[in-house]
């Protein structure tokens, strides 16, 4: 289901989010079920699909990571999984920081702990900031290559199974 044409918005990476939030608005006054409670059941359980559809559509244009996913499915851009490729650096750069997790594991350190936080919110930072150009000139309309927004992507759900690894450290 394309979310974007559910609310009769253009595919974006960056959608104007007052009106996603009035699309929603609008369909959630128009799917409630006082609108149906008269209607056959047929129709009020289509109604529901719908309400359902809706909340899910808005959950994920105003999330950005859930959005960014919905948008490479949509262009059909993303790899199978397990197929993803990402370049050998950041695998490298990937592996010293799972061995810091591995020695903050076995020596806690709030300290080491605070600073390897830093380091990978400071890269995902890093990260989007390269990518956004890109996606501002894909939502301006420019038929571009979108690879580095797949790259980006893929890097940044490894980013954060390492940010959700140091979580469990701190826990």
């Amino acid at each position: 289901m394309d979310y974007f044409a559910f609310f009769g918005l253009p595919r974006q990476f960056f959608p104007d989010q007052e009106k996603v939030r009035r699309a929603f608005l609008i369909k959630s006054r128009n799917l409630h079920p006082d609108y149906f409670s008269f209607s056959l059941a047929g129709e009020k359980q289509k109604a529901e699909e719908l309400a359902g559809i809706n909340n899910q559509a808005y959950q994920t244009l105003q999330d950005e990571d859930l959005r960014l996913a919905h948008l490479l499915a949509l262009e059909d851009v993303l790899p199978d999984e397990g197929k993803a490729r990402l370049p050998q650096e950041f695998l490298m750069d990937m592996m010293e920081i799972n061995e810091s997790l591995m020695e903050l594991n076995m020596e806690p350190s709030e300290e080491k702990r605070v600073l390897l936080e830093s380091a990978l919110i400071e890269l995902e930072d890093k990260l989007r900031s390269a990518v956004i150009p890109v996606m501002q000139a894909w939502d301006s309309g420019e038929q571009i290559d979108l690879q580095p927004v797949v790259t980006y992507y893929l890097k940044k759900r490894y980013v954060h199974r390492l940010k959700s690894n140091l979580d469990k450290l701190g826990s």
